[in-house]
């Protein structure tokens, strides 16, 4: 090789050295500077069972009083310091971070009623019936064991409640049978950008723990019910998220 074949090799190698910086310079400034160690550990735990555990879900206006689904656990029930390490990782997490997990969540969406939330990756939608079904974890954290029949709790659920006679949320809840402050409390409006809603904590008549409730009203009088049953503290604090991600008339 001569000298000018071997000055044109240099200068190629320097080009492909000059453009590798500043493709990786660019890379960098693109990355989320946050360290995400918590998301993967989410990630690794959820991913540990690839398979989901097949469960029923409550029919269309099944709620009884205080009884239709079993409650959250509290904080009191992590006992493992790890656990309890990743519970506060969570509850401590940035708004910046959050945004950028649930970015990457899967949404579904209701056609007929035009309502959306999104769902963490590594939960699987069971559709029921175009208007009602389940979202339960691949691995679920609050189950128990009957005669070597393995039950979990641990899922969302999200129908139509019926309301042919379009009384209002409170007339609706009292037809039920369910009682102020004992069978939920903390009924409230929420504006979701625009759109009007009802949050409430629904209380188990069995152990007096607490479950969050949605109550979307609907045109035609009926109501749109989005719910966390049986959620360990950590499933708690994503399910919040999920409902600061529902969306009407979109």
């Amino acid at each position: 090789m001569n000298e000018s074949a071997r000055n044109w090799v240099i200068f190629g190698v320097f080009i492909v050295f000059i453009e590798t910086w500043i493709v990786f310079s660019a890379w960098q400034s693109v990355v989320p500077p946050t360290d995400y160690s918590v998301v993967e550990d989410m990630l690794a735990v959820r991913k540990a069972s690839t398979t989901a555990n097949k469960q029923a879900i409550a029919p269309e206006n099944s709620a009884i009083p205080g009884g239709d689904t079993p409650g959250q656990l509290s904080i009191n029930s992590i006992t493992d310091p790890d656990a309890l390490k990743f519970y506060t990782e969570l509850k401590n997490m940035s708004q910046k971070d959050i945004d950028y997990l649930v970015d990457g969540w899967l949404e579904f969406k209701n056609k007929k009623y035009k309502i959306s939330f999104k769902h963490d990756v590594t939960w699987q939608h069971k559709p029921k019936t175009a208007n009602s079904g389940i979202i339960e974890p691949m691995f679920n954290e609050n189950c128990f064991t009957v005669v070597k029949v393995k039950t979990c709790l641990d899922k969302v659920i999200y129908e139509v409640m019926k309301n042919p006679n379009k009384l209002s949320i409170t007339e609706f809840l009292a037809k039920l049978g369910w009682r102020e402050n004992v069978d939920y409390r903390a009924l409230k409006e929420r504006d979701i950008k625009g759109a009007k809603a009802f949050e409430l904590i629904s209380i188990s008549a069995e152990d007096n723990t607490e479950s969050r409730d949605l109550w979307v009203p609907l045109p035609d009088g009926n109501f749109f019910r989005i719910v966390g049953t049986g959620l360990v503290p950590t499933q708690q604090i994503e399910f919040g998220w999920l409902l600061d991600t529902v969306t009407i008339g979109k």
